[in-house]
């Protein structure tokens, strides 16, 4: 029976645990396999018919997409091109199938709750985090290089920059939440942010977070907070 060394196990362990990361995208042109990151870069499989509901309440339908590349919302025109939704700021919210999505500083966030007056949004961002180099054994290693994906562009028609090298491209899937109240009033949710939405009801807000021991990072934590809005702030 042949023998593995424990160096080598432990590589090919690592190497599976980074493969069952469904947070990350690992690109390689030698696997051929760039349709990978054109696949996920859209929220939707297709895109969807939605609304883009204007300021002044004026509806327009529309088949629709979200991007995880840019956090815009893209559309199809009667043409058939695939363009991004411009001038955000003129919208009230954008529906796509069950979801809406509300624009705020330069991006749409999509919204994760469903409250009467407080509630939570997402930005899902798809971002490039460097490049793996091919090493013993065949496995890559080493990222180069922590530069945000905004500084690659996409192709036109909606595909990826193509390599030549065989190296591992790699982009990460981040989560960053927001407070909104009254669909128009939008706080990051830090500490920072969320003692804005408590303003004029500070120590409480103070003791909530002291008690409860709240973590920003943590989801369900967040979901406390809102609870505590409603019950508190009016």
């Amino acid at each position: 029976m042949k023998r593995i060394s424990l160096g080598l196990l432990a590589i090919f362990v690592y190497q599976f645990t980074l493969a069952q990361n469904p947070n990350k995208v690992t690109i390689n042109p030698v696997k051929q396999n760039e349709q990978e990151l054109t696949n996920k870069m859209y929220q939707y499989d297709q895109f969807t018919a939605g609304q883009a509901i204007y300021k002044n309440g004026t509806v327009t339908a529309a088949k629709l997409n979200y991007s995880y590349l840019t956090n815009m919302i893209l559309f199809i025109d009667a043409k058939g091109d695939t363009l991004e939704l411009s001038q955000g700021e003129n919208f009230r919210e954008i529906v796509i199938g069950v979801d809406t999505f509300y624009y705020c500083k330069k991006e749409f966030l999509q919204q994760i709750t469903h409250n009467p007056v407080y509630n939570l949004l997402i930005r899902r961002s798809l971002k490039y985090n460097g490049q793996e180099k091919k090493g013993a054994y065949g496995t890559y290693s080493g990222t180069t290089s922590t530069s945000s994906y905004n500084n690659i562009t996409p192709t036109e028609g909606g595909g990826v920059m193509k390599l030549t090298s065989d190296v591992n491209t790699v982009y990460i899937f981040s989560d960053d939440y927001y407070f909104i109240k009254n669909s128009d009033q939008v706080y990051p949710a830090t500490k920072k942010g969320v003692s804005k939405l408590f303003s004029g009801k500070q120590q409480e807000l103070n003791n909530f977070l002291e008690q409860k021991q709240i973590n920003f990072n943590n989801k369900e934590d967040l979901y406390k907070i809102l609870a505590f809005a409603a019950s508190v702030l009016k």
